[in-house]
């Protein structure tokens, strides 16, 4: 779900020069307001630009493979274990495949001020304040997908004392699935805590795996609601172990 204060800027040169109207100029818009520094792309997901737009995956998929036709957009694909992520920047047409769109003047590219529309680049650990045209917060589904995988599994890890490999076969088999199914970072965070609380130090402390925590009941555990601070370990423990199906 978009956040309230979230914003795209709409250029004139989009309407006037490439001639772009309805959900291509938005798709555009979003893809183009990450494109304006020199390494940073849009690396966001289809359901964040559906949410953008109220157009169906089929349809920005669509726009997208037009755009990287048409010249306008340059797409980057990275296979991890069978996974396909792509990224993609925004380009001015008729230009080469390597020249960025004009940055938006508004913003001061060398000012250390974080104002509306920028955010914090974190990525390969830089702390440069990077201009951009869509305020969004890192840890939310603007994320790239590799994130998810590892921060859900590293975070895991780090509450249950486990040692899960975020790019096992296995692993990566329910994430996909969740991803799929428009689940954030946060989400999977949310999960885990739920239900370390609730098994940590009980019988059921096995369960805390990717195989359980991330498949089919995994929107259950996101919407289960915690009654105070701590479960009630006794009651957890009486809980039959044929209950949880590994991959459940």
């Amino acid at each position: 779900m978009l956040k309230n204060e979230s914003f795209i800027v709409i250029q004139g040169f989009m309407i006037n020069d490439l001639k772009l109207k309805g959900n291509e100029l938005l798709v555009y818009s979003c893809i183009y307001g990450f494109s304006q520094v020199k390494n940073q792309w849009f690396t966001g997901s289809i359901k964040y630009l559906t949410e953008w737009t109220g157009a169906s995956r089929t349809t920005i998929i669509s726009i997208l493979k037009d755009f990287v036709k048409r010249g306008l957009l340059i797409k980057q694909d990275e296979i991890v274990n069978g996974v396909k992520f792509c990224k993609y920047k925004a380009i001015i047409k008729n230009t080469t495949s390597t020249e960025i769109a004009p940055p938006n003047k508004n913003f001061n590219i060398g000012s250390t001020e974080t104002v509306p529309g920028e955010y914090e680049n974190l990525t390969g650990g830089s702390t440069e304040i990077v201009p951009n045209n869509i305020e969004h917060n890192i840890d939310n589904n603007l994320v790239n997908n590799i994130d998810i995988y590892k921060g859900s599994v590293e975070y895991l890890n780090l509450k249950a004392g486990t040692k899960y490999k975020y790019n096992s076969k296995n692993t990566t088999k329910y994430i996909k699935a969740r991803i799929n199914d428009g689940y954030t970072l946060e989400d999977f965070k949310t999960v885990i805590d739920k239900k370390c609380s609730e098994w940590l130090n009980t019988d059921m402390e096995k369960y805390l795996c990717p195989d359980t925590l991330f498949g089919s009941k995994f929107e259950k555990y996101l919407n289960q609601k915690i009654n105070g601070s701590k479960f009630n370990n006794k009651n957890t423990q009486n809980n039959s172990a044929a209950e949880i199906k590994w991959g459940d």
